[in-house]
């Protein structure tokens, strides 16, 4: 891009938007080809030797020429202090908060978070139905891509807690693994692979190394115990203002595949009369939620935990019903918790729902816990009998709900009526929420 440049600023420089291939011998006039196509620059630099060095040439003068072996080789490794914070055992404790004197100004409260709200904000700013081959775009638990006329199509998805890996960095890492995996899995592919990206504040810091240590670790584990390998990555340290460190966020991007586009699911409720359906164990689980942030001020409490065997039996019982052509819609319950989930699913066909839950747990508990592995779907009345039978052999409870109706958010927990509201009310909190809740309107600058 910029004439005069010495072989050392060549090799060095950082510039973005540059990639480094191997193709086939011989085929490299198509390749140049297809760069062309798309107007972007290639050229030729150099070929594959088995000579074990690397050898550079400038303008006919050789200007490195060096053996790989201590290239290839990982140094320096670094050995730095390890310490886990003090203020993790505290604020991790046990927190005990009143039940909500009204059901409705929480579930409010908790749409209009913008960790919860509509991103559409965000996303309409650019264009995500590259070449109309977008099938299933955001606001889904993950988009579909489809991969030109074969009829497969690849699912993609990000995701990290931050506030978990705050309390428990390797439960958290884990567990955004594990939320990639299910979304994957609720869009009906078959998970393959991880990318990830590590943001964490100064390593110099005996604390922070010791949140990345950890965050590694259960990282590490998960993508071992869900098959899903780490094929690229990147770490950001000294992510810090004024000496303060972000949260640790270990984002996770994971890509699967869908062998038939036919067999893909949305989120979205489709049919009045479709039944409800909750897979997955709820458990006494608020701890790092969104619903104790916003009633303590406070990022606390024990994260939720995660089991290896119950995610990967979720996804197995999900993968069996969608094979049978039973699910109508699939959405992973995550941030929020149940009651974000089955609202979400309402949406965006203006499809409500009438449940009825009896449980020992208190209702914040049921409705806004974050207990990990669950997913609400939807199946028609014709073929519960079909669908039992698909569970029955599945080791994921189930639970069914109630079923999809009116636009009417309806619950009853134990004979009690919690919610019976317009669901519009809740849509236009939604909607609204991200906007008005980071932004100023008028000039799109943070608050």
């Amino acid at each position: 891009r910029e004439a005069g440049m010495t072989p050392y600023e060549m090799l060095l420089s950082e510039s973005q938007e540059r990639m480094l291939m191997v193709v086939k011998k011989g085929r490299e006039k198509e390749v140049e080809a297809i760069f062309k196509k798309w107007d972007l620059n290639v050229a030729v630099v150099g070929r594959v030797t088995n000579s074990k060095r690397m050898v550079i040439t400038f303008k006919g003068e050789t200007v490195v020429d060096v053996p790989v072996d201590p290239l290839a080789e990982a140094a320096p490794i670094y050995d730095r202090p390890v310490k886990k914070p003090g203020y993790i055992d505290e604020i991790t404790r046990e927190v005990v908060v009143d039940e909500p004197a009204d059901y409705k100004e929480m579930v409010l409260k908790i749409l209009a978070s913008p960790t919860i709200a509509d991103k559409s904000w965000v996303y309409q700013q650019y264009d995500h139905m590259v070449m109309t081959g977008t099938v299933q775009g955001p606001g889904s638990d993950a988009a579909v891509v489809r991969i030109g006329d074969t009829g497969k199509a690849v699912s993609l998805t990000v995701n990290c807690n931050s506030r978990y890996v705050y309390l428990n960095p390797r439960m958290g890492a884990a567990i955004a693994v594990a939320e990639s995996g299910r979304n994957i899995v609720c869009s009906g592919a078959l998970p393959l692979a991880v990318t990830d990206c590590l943001n964490f504040g100064n390593p110099e810091k005996g604390e922070t190394m010791w949140e990345f240590v950890e965050a590694c670790e259960g990282m590490s584990e998960a993508c071992r115990e869900f098959n899903t390998p780490v094929v690229s990555g990147n770490v950001s340290f000294y992510n810090e203002t004024s000496g303060k460190g972000i949260y640790p966020t270990p984002t996770i991007g994971m890509v699967g595949l869908l062998k038939n586009l036919k067999e893909q699911i949305g989120i979205s409720f489709k049919d009045k009369g479709d039944l409800i359906v909750l897979l997955g164990e709820t458990y006494p689980e608020i701890g790092g939620s969104e619903y104790l942030k916003l009633v303590t001020g406070k990022i606390c409490g024990p994260c939720p935990e995660l089991d290896f065997i119950a995610e990967k039996n979720l996804w197995a019982t999900i993968g069996s019903l969608n094979k049978s052509g039973l699910i109508k819609s699939a959405h992973d319950v995550s941030e929020g918790g149940l009651i974000v989930s089955l609202l979400e699913s309402s949406f965006a066909n203006h499809l409500g729902f009438k449940i009825e839950i009896h449980s020992d747990l208190r209702p914040d508990e049921y409705l806004f816990g974050e207990s990990q592995s669950r997913a609400v779907v939807t199946v028609a009345k014709q073929h519960v009998k079909k669908a039992l039978a698909v569970l029955a052999k599945g080791a994921t409870p189930y639970l069914f709900l109630g079923e999809a109706k009116e636009e009417r958010a309806f619950v009853l927990y134990n004979s009690a009526v919690l919610l019976d509201e317009q669901l519009s009310d809740f849509h236009k909190v939604y909607e609204a929420g991200f906007e008005s809740g980071v932004f100023k309107r008028e000039t799109g600058c943070l608050l």
